[in-house]
Order: structure tokens, then sequence, then C-alpha cells
């Protein structure tokens, strides 16, 4: 009842006051004072105890149930005793399964990416601090002020954004008209807000911005296009909760262990989304086109097929590779504010978005939160918001110019550099590659972080004594494998040490799904939850290593499959593997990553895709119609079959 009362109260809401303010941070105050007003009124806080022993599927029926119980035990009626009893375990039972439902169907519908976190929530299983091997202070909100003056002092010794960055730009706005949000389009974007996301420090509940999205659109486009407008970004969306978030389990260091992620408001995300296409489609022609990072029809799987493509074409040939891979130090924290808009300036973006950006960028504030308690507010003097919509399309124009070695691939901060050299010569000239990185990294204020900076050796270049690579007198440690992108790649391009990693993560989560057996789960959920959560890290990137994987490689992977569905459908157990996946009506893995590569050579042969020029030229046409079952492209002829890349493979293949 009070929910339909909200609802109607601010369907009915008149929004006119709002839209005759003429500054949009007072629109943006009055909006948000009507809203928590309606929340307090129709929606108050309700304070709940829940006992830390208790199971998160407890309801108040159950709590009375077993009260009953306990009651007719010490009174001495046993039959009452052995009813209440009853009744308790099959309800216990009933509310765990539906419980486990509800959190599986969500997990794998909303966000598949935060299942480990999730599922051992749900599971109730306890979780230590994640800081309490750090230094600690005296006080646990001390330690939020540590944290949060450490991540605020990364871009300390850069320099304030230059408020007349852009008075020489005029006062002419006319090139803005073209720059309109229609209703339809908040609408259309608030709709499609996750609702189980944190909101940011405006404190306005996602589940209220999307569903009273039809109705809210009209007041938030006002506020949005008077932003554009007025070419001003709202001080109070400039604000973020910063959450340290652990790059290893468990952290010991302030400085290299925790990773600062941004809680912005919705809305503010809502809206850098907006603005933020604007801006991509403006300067996407001009973006390197070995930038494969946060772009639209791009992946890690078009860098990663990319990349090995001209490795292995060098190794076939009877070259080597001399592979270099960069780590930027706190890369997103050091974003110079003014490089940036002197670089979308380059570009040619229209003044009046530039001094949107520059309203964006300037007197942003952060505070870390941690369980229970939250820092001062720090100004911050430079870097980009991880958790925010333009974050990386800014570090993808700050990086855009940077051109150092023959082959350069980048996924947004990740940078790798490859110098092939010949079969008939190994000298190689890397040190000129990193002379010019150095430079760039000098005039773009950025750091190399020399501990996570490595170098790996393919080809006959291994036989050789080759001395190691020296940057700034740091000494750049030498691998015969790395994760690349998140795919385990190796010296001799065998997928060994990728195959064994995938496999001990999903061994790991079939942990998992047995504890959910136990709860009581169907089967058809426990289904849902292993190709939600488990398969896809048996399937990713598959169509850069699937063409090289061997026999008992395959097999290996094959057999998580099979451990999965004993634990989902037990009376598979005895089955021949085949006829468990046709009762369980799965593909085999091998069968699905073939139907993946496969789907991924036909995009790849649309003209319009990223990595469409590694094909070789078609054949000619008026050949080919006459042939009854011609190729497209001339098949390649390989020396070897450890340097196949997946465009030779699929030209041979999939044709």
């Amino acid at each position: 009842m009070t929910y339909a009362l909200l609802a109607h109260a601010i369907m009915k809401h008149n929004w006119n006051p709002m839209y005759h303010l003429q500054s949009v941070d007072d629109m943006l105050s009055y909006f948000y004072s009507i809203i928590h007003s309606l929340l307090d009124t129709y929606l108050p806080y309700v304070t709940v105890v829940n006992y830390s022993t208790d199971k998160p599927w407890i309801t108040q029926k159950f709590r009375q149930l077993i009260r009953s119980r306990q009651h007719a035990f010490h009174c001495g009626d046993m039959d009452s005793f052995r009813k209440f009893r009853n009744e308790a375990q099959r309800l216990a039972k009933q509310l765990r399964s539906e419980y486990y439902g509800r959190k599986i169907d969500h997990l794998a519908t909303s966000d598949p990416r935060s299942w480990w976190r999730k599922t051992r929530e749900f599971l109730n299983e306890p979780v230590a601090s994640s800081y309490q091997h750090l230094p600690l202070p005296t006080s646990y909100s001390s330690l939020a002020d540590t944290i949060n003056t450490f991540f605020a002092s990364v871009a300390a010794d850069l320099q304030p954004l230059q408020p007349d960055l852009c008075y020489d730009l005029g006062d002419d706005d006319s090139d803005c008209s073209q720059y309109v949000i229609e209703p339809w389009q908040v609408a259309l974007a608030l709709s499609g807000i996750k609702v189980h996301k944190a909101s940011g420090p405006d404190s306005t509940p996602n589940w209220l911005l999307k569903e009273f999205a039809p109705w809210l659109a009209e007041p938030v486009c006002a506020i949005f296009n008077q932003s554009v407008v007025q070419c001003t970004f709202p001080q109070v969306w400039k604000s973020a909760d910063v959450i340290p978030i652990p790059k290893v389990n468990p952290p010991k260091s302030i400085e290299s262990d925790l990773r600062p992620i941004s809680l912005l408001p919705t809305l503010a995300k809502v809206f850098e989304s907006i603005v933020g296409r604007w801006l991509l489609d403006i300067i996407l022609p001009t973006v390197d086109p070995n930038q494969f990072g946060a772009l639209r029809g791009r992946s890690t799987s078009h860098a990663l097929v990319s990349m090995l493509h001209q490795w292995c074409s060098t190794l076939d040939a009877g070259g080597s590779i001399r592979a270099l891979f960069v780590d930027f130090a706190k890369a997103f924290d050091r974003v110079d504010h003014n490089l940036l808009v002197r670089k979308l300036l380059a570009k040619g973006v229209p003044h009046c978005l530039i001094k949107w950006f520059h309203s964006y960028l300037s007197n942003r504030l952060q505070r870390v939160r941690l369980p229970g308690e939250s820092s001062t507010w720090s100004t911050l003097a430079g870097g980009m918001p991880q958790g925010s919509w333009l974050g990386p399309l800014s570090f993808i124009i700050l990086i855009d110019d940077l051109a150092a070695g023959p082959i350069l691939h980048k996924y947004v901060d990740d940078t790798t550099i490859s110098e092939p050299l010949s079969s008939t010569s190994q000298m190689s000239d890397i040190q000129s590659h990193i002379n010019r990185l150095l430079l760039w990294t000098s005039q773009n204020s950025m750091k190399i972080n020399y501990s996570k900076t490595k170098e790996m050796l393919l080809g006959p270049l291994l036989k050789l004594n080759v001395p190691g690579l020296d940057i700034d007198h740091n000494l750049i440690e030498r691998v015969s494998g790395f994760k690349l992108l998140g795919v385990h790649v190796s010296n001799n391009l065998s997928w060994n040490l990728h195959v064994d990693y995938i496999c001990a993560r999903a061994n790991t989560r079939l942990h998992y799904l047995k504890r959910l057996k136990r709860a009581g789960l169907p089967a058809d959920r426990l289904a849902h939850w292993y190709i939600s959560v488990i398969r896809p890290v048996l399937e990713y990137c598959a169509v850069v290593w699937h063409h090289g994987l061997s026999k008992n490689q395959s097999e290996s992977i094959e057999a998580i499959q099979r451990r999965a569905l004993r634990i989902v459908y037990p009376i598979t157990a005895s089955m021949p593997y085949w006829a468990a996946l046709h009762y369980a009506d799965l593909p085999s893995l091998s069968e699905r990553r073939d139907k993946l590569c496969r789907d991924f050579f036909k995009k790849l042969r649309d003209p319009s895709s990223c990595i469409h020029h590694l094909l070789p030229p078609a054949r000619d046409s008026d050949l080919t119609s006459r042939l009854r079952r011609a190729s497209i492209y001339p098949r390649p002829i390989n020396r070897t079959n450890r340097y196949k890349s997946f465009i030779h493979h699929a030209l041979l293949n999939y044709q």
C-alpha cells in the first residue's frame, strides 16, 4: 500500500517550480529534496534486529514456530512439540530452497562477475575483514582517513585544472544546439539501471529511479539539458564514495594492495553515459586502431587474436618476438586534467562539450568508505574515478598518441610492445622503442610500475644470451609465461599454463555447486548456476586458444563439465559422457568453443570489424562464383602447427 502511495505521489507531483529555476545546481537540489521528502513520508527507515547466528532465510513465521516448539517442550506437551517441530522442519526446508533459488536467479541475471562474494554471502560463510592485515592506526575511522590521504596523494604532484583553459573558447555556444537530450532517452537509461548496485553519496535508491523511470524522466531530462546549456556539471555529482578494493587477499600494504573504486551518484553516471557517447562518436574516427579497450565492437578477444596472429606469423617464418608488457602505476589516478582537455581540443570536440567536460573535471571530491566509517572529504588534483563511464574513455584519449614500438597493442591502460625480429637478423632495437615510451610517460605525467612490467622472448631468440632490459636503472624481469588480458600466454605458445589455470578456478567453483546442491536447490537452478558462473570461466577468450589445444588439454576441460553434471544430475554418474550431455540437453565444451570460433570468424569477415585487415585479400569473385565450393579467401600455408594463429585456423576450417 505504501509503495502504491509513493508511486501516486511521484506521478502527481508538479515539477513546474523546478523548471523555472535558472541554475542547474538549484534544479538538482530541488529534485533531491522532493524525492527524499517523499521517501521519508511513504517509506521511512525501519530498524530490523537480526542475530548474527540467524540463517539468512529465517522469517518471523519461522521464529514463531521455534518459540512455540520450545514452549511446548518446556511444558511437557510432547504432542504439540512434535507437531511444531515437524512444521518447523518443513518450513525450514521450503524457506532455504526458496531463498537460495531467488539468489541464484538474481546472480545469474544481474552481476555474474561478483558471484564469488555473493555466493559466500548467501551461503552464510564467514568472511574475514579485508583490511585486518593492514597497518592499522588507532581506530577504524583513522584507517579510512589514512587510505583516503594516500589515494589523494597519488595525483598531488599534478598541476590542478587551470580555470582559464576555456577562456579562449569564447561564449558562442551555438554548436550545442545539436546536443539535446529527449525524455525518452532518459527513461530508457533509467529503466536499464541495475538495482543491485550501490547508490552514491546522494543516497537515492536505484530501485526508485528504475521503477518510476517514466515519471522521473522528464524532470531528470530537464536537469541534464540545463547542465549542457550552461556547460556546468552539478557540484553534488562530483563527489564520490571510494571503496578500497583489495588487489590481493589479504592486502598488507595501503600503497600497493588497494584499488580505489568510486561509488558515484547513479544519475551522474546516466548523464555521463549520454554525453560520453557524444564524445565517443566525435573522436572514434581518430582513435588508434590498436586500441581495443572500452570501445564498441572491440574486446580482449580481438586484442589477443590480433597480437598472437602477428606473433605467430613472425615465428612461423623463423623469426623471433621480443615482447614488453608495460604496466602504468596508478594509471587512472594520474590522469592530468589539463592534458586531457588539450587533447580533446586537438581532436576537434565542440567547444560547448569541452567547457562541460572542464566543469566535470574541476573541484572533484572523494572520501573513503569502510564498513561503518567514512573519511573526511578530499579535493583531487587529477585522476579519473574508477567506476565512472567517462573514466576509461578519458584514458583512451590520453594514451591515444602513445606510439612506441613497431607493433603496439592497447587495452585501455594495458600496453604491449612487440618487436618482430627476422630469421636473418636477431639484432634488437627495443631500447629505442623504450626511449620513446619514457618520453611519452614524462610528457603525460605517467609513471611505469617497473615491478609489474615484464619482458618475454619467443622463438630462436630464446636460445641466445640476450641481455636483460634496463629501464631507468630498473631491471625488467624476464618471464616464460604471462597473464595477458586474462589469458596465460607461454613463450612456447602452448596452452598448458592457461588450461591448468582455468581448470583450477572452475574446480573451486564446483565446491560451491555442491554446497548449493546440499541447500536443496532443484536441478534446473543448479544447471543455470553452472551455465552462468562456471562455464564462462572455461570459455573466456576461447577463440584465442581453442585451435591450439591438445587432446589431453581438451579432455581436462571436459572433465570439469562431467563433474558438474554428476553434481546437478546424480543419475548421469553411471552414463557415458555423451549420454549425460543428451540427458542434460547440453553440448560438449569442445562443440561450444568451435561454435564460438565460427561465430567470431563470421563477424571478423565484416569489413567494419576492427581486425578485418588481418584477413588476406579476398579471391576474385568471378573465379569463385564458377566453383562449387570455393573459399572466399586463399588458404594459408603454415610451416608449423604450433604457430598456426586463429586467423589461419579459421581460414582453413571455417570458410
